[in-house]
This record gives C-alpha cells, structure tokens and sequence, in this order.
C-alpha cells in the first residue's frame, strides 16, 4: 500500500491503491512515526493535507478532520481517485483550492470551512452526494454529473457548469445560484 508523507509540503499521499481506510492512513501514520494524523476511536485528525492519486478511499462510520480553524489544509482528489463515505462526517478547514473528483457521500455530513481571510473555491466534478448535509460558506462549482438527491446543501455561491448533468431532486439548497 503506498500512503506515504512528504514534511516539507505536510502531505499525506495515497497513490496507486484502492479501498484505503481512514484506519490504512493511521497505521501507516503510526509505522512512519509523522504524528500528523491521529485517532480516537473512529474519529480520525489530520494536521496534513490529504492528497490522492489514483487511488479509492472507501470508509463508513467514520469522522475525519482535516485542518484546524487556525491551520487550514486540503483535500484534493484527482480524476482517477475516488473518496466514499458512508454513515460519516467530513470536516474540511481550508484557504486555497480543492478538488473532488467522484466524491460520494451516501447518508453523510459534508463541512467545509475557509480559515479567515482566505477566499477558496471548491470544485465537485462527478459527485454523488445523495442524502447528506453539505455546508460550503464560499464559491462552490458543481461540473460533470453531480447528483444532490434528497439532500441538504448550504453554500455562499453555487455554480452549475452544466445544469443538464446536475440532479437536485428532493433536495434543500441554499445559496446564491449562478447557472
């Protein structure tokens, strides 16, 4: 499995591996002695960014924290990578930024902050975000195939790229549209 950790950027790398665990990243963390990624029970705490690169993370009934209001951090998931989530919570402080590729989300709470003073954009490309709460206080674009099904989502600007590959149905979204 190659989940690796650059000091110099602090950044958590998952390449190349599929079905990785939040539990995969704390043991790795734990063998290579980084100290950047803890746990207590099934909550897991990132002081790294996370990036991945093709490669899956599948995990349920779990919550990671990636960053701290006063540290922001990133998430970024490349176009050959997938992040699903079941059951959990994700909490995201960041101030730059981020990228989702073939994020799903299935009964689960999506949180992301920006650190103050910071304007960052987050991009959702071919998400699946079906019956979760997603709050994003800033600029969000949804593009490719996003799907918003019976599902709670809470944004300062909400950009559609292509409304026709975007399904809101049953779901509550707040914000200000830009189609």
């Amino acid at each position: 499995m190659s989940i690796t950790y650059n000091a110099t950027d602090n950044e958590i790398t998952i390449q190349d591996q599929t079905n990785v665990t939040m539990q995969d990243i704390y043991d790795a963390d734990q063998a290579g002695g980084w100290g950047v990624f803890d746990k207590m029970e099934n909550l897991y705490f990132s002081s790294a960014r996370i990036k991945l690169v093709n490669a899956d993370v599948k995990d349920e009934d779990v919550g990671v924290q990636i960053g701290t209001s006063s540290a922001a951090r990133k998430l970024n998931i490349d176009s050959n990578s997938s992040w699903e989530f079941t059951n959990s919570f994700l909490l995201l402080y960041t101030d730059s930024y981020c990228y989702f590729y073939n994020l799903t989300l299935i009964r689960s709470v999506f949180n992301c902050l920006k650190v103050s003073g910071s304007n960052p954009i987050v991009y959702f490309y071919n998400a699946d975000l079906s019956s979760s709460v997603i709050r994003y206080n800033h600029v969000a674009y949804l593009r490719g195939t996003v799907d918003l099904l019976y599902s709670t989502a809470y944004f300062g600007y909400l950009i559609f790229s292509d409304i026709s590959n975007t399904n809101i149905n049953h779901s509550i979204i707040k914000g200000n549209y830009v189609r």
